[in-house]
């Protein structure tokens, strides 16, 4: 089961979201549903935080979107250890851009958090990009796709 918290009553809008039949009202801001019923990886606008049920992560990396693709990218955590290496497993970063492809329009630059669990991997974060840490990523890669949104 997941928590989806919303900031407003917007969820009652979003399209493609039904009711679960199993889950429960735990406040008029907070729907819990089945994995199986968010639709095909939307991370509905509205929605301020997504509670899976805890996992183990034993790799975390951080991708910076902008433009609608991932720009550049920092390992940041590997078991209980803070590690930062411009690094990422290429199944990582073909995810964190799937999940930037389904969800056009979300913002013209933020961060997604990837990381691997025993059930593989999981999307357990997005923000803006000036609330994220930036680890060991190439920023000056970053600054020319920066500047050309002002020029679009």
């Amino acid at each position: 089961m997941i928590a989806i918290a919303f900031a407003s009553e917007s969820r009652g809008r979003m399209s493609g979201t039904r009711r679960p039949g199993s889950g429960c009202e735990l406040n008029p801001l907070v729907l819990v549903v089945c994995e199986d019923e968010i639709p095909e990886g939307s991370l509905w606008h509205g929605a301020v935080m997504m509670l899976p049920e805890p996992g183990s992560i034993s790799r975390k990396w951080r991708i910076w979107g902008v433009a609608g693709r991932g720009v550049i990218h920092s390992l940041y955590k590997e078991s209980t250890c803070i590690t930062c290496r411009v690094k990422i497993e290429p199944d990582g970063l073909k995810s964190a851009q799937e999940l930037v492809d389904c969800n056009r329009g979300y913002a013209h630059a933020c961060v997604t958090d990837i990381c691997r669990t025993e059930s593989g991997l999981r999307l357990p974060e997005t923000n803006c990009i000036n609330a994220a840490g930036f680890y060991a990523a190439d920023l000056e890669k970053m600054v020319p796709e920066l500047a050309a949104l002002n020029r679009d």
